[in-house]
């Protein structure tokens, strides 16, 4: 399959005088980069390999080596999605309580549980993958009736401006 492809071409480049440090193998997850590992160490048999990573330890990585220049800069840190979904938790709940938030009634017994957190966070980064900015977000929750909608358009503003104080860099 694709893997077997990806450690043969990987081993190919090697064998022909590639540095190791110039080639990078993708997996789409951890434990697809520890097979790909794996199968690259059998296939090479000795020597160094290649860095093996997710997507994720990509754009971390990328992320990291930006921020080397900057001597003040601190060493970026990735959330998981539990962490995340724990401080969307708490932002949410806050931004309500503080009537930041015009939060709809009908959902206000969601707000403590981390399974809205969750649903807000894969809401807002679908919201982003799409294209649609905040201002849309709010518009399309009026025009729909979506009271939820223009909600969490103020709860991704909101967001923001703390995500810009705490030096914060959401990447979806």
């Amino acid at each position: 399959g694709m893997a077997s492809w990806l450690v043969r071409a990987a081993a190919a480049r090697l064998f022909e005088g590639v540095p190791v440090d110039d080639i990078r193998l993708l997996a789409l997850n951890r434990a697809r980069a520890r097979d790909l590992r794996t199968a690259l160490a059998a296939e090479m048999q000795q020597g160094a390999l290649p860095v093996v990573t997710t997507f994720r330890g990509l754009a971390f990585n990328i992320v990291g080596r930006a921020s080397v220049g900057d001597p003040d800069a601190s060493p970026p840190r990735l959330l998981s999605g539990a962490e995340e979904d724990v401080r969307i938790r708490d932002l949410l709940r806050g931004a309500v309580a503080d009537g930041q938030i015009p939060w709809p009634e009908d959902l206000t017994a969601a707000l403590p549980t981390i399974g809205l957190a969750n649903d807000v966070r894969a809401f807002l980064a679908r919201v982003r993958e799409l294209g649609i900015d905040t201002d849309q977000l709010a518009q399309a929750g009026r025009t729909l009736d979506r009271p939820e909608w223009t909600a969490l358009a103020q709860f991704a503003r909101h967001e923001a401006d703390v995500m810009a104080l705490e030096d914060l860099v959401d990447y979806t």
